[in-house]
């Protein structure tokens, strides 16, 4: 998943995808969620010692943390739909940059190469049984 803006995060709800830590503000672990579990709405973040942490409020008031890890957090769609854009604008960044041709073959050369050879090969072994 490519990385996108703390804006477009902050004030976006998020869901576990995978079991995440749910840390106190000195960043020990206390309490855990679980895959599909409602995080929170995000309030902002910190980093420290080079990481990122998600920064939540609960409904009593106080603030709780996740580490930042792209691979275990659900979006809600309207920050699925600003990291879909962002997909969208690379990829027509690469084309400018490398040409249609190009960038194509390079994307789906290898499948395209494979699926050929394994036709050949798949006709190759029956013209051979028979």
């Amino acid at each position: 998943m490519p990385s996108i803006s703390a804006d477009k995060i902050i004030g976006r709800n998020l869901y576990a995808k995978k079991s995440i830590p749910k840390l106190n503000s000195s960043l020990v672990q206390i309490g855990k969620f679980q895959p599909n579990d409602f995080i929170g709405n995000v309030y902002s973040y910190i980093q420290k010692n080079g990481k990122v942490y998600w920064m939540f409020k609960d409904y009593s008031g106080n603030f709780f943390y996740t580490l930042h890890d792209p691979e275990a957090y659900k979006f809600s769609s309207d920050v699925q739909q600003a990291f879909e854009q962002q997909d969208i604008e690379k990829e027509k960044e690469l084309i400018e940059q490398k040409g249609q041709v190009p960038y194509y073959i390079e994307k789906y050369g290898k499948v395209i190469l494979f699926s050929v050879l394994g036709v050949y090969l798949v006709g190759t072994i029956i013209k051979s049984k028979k």
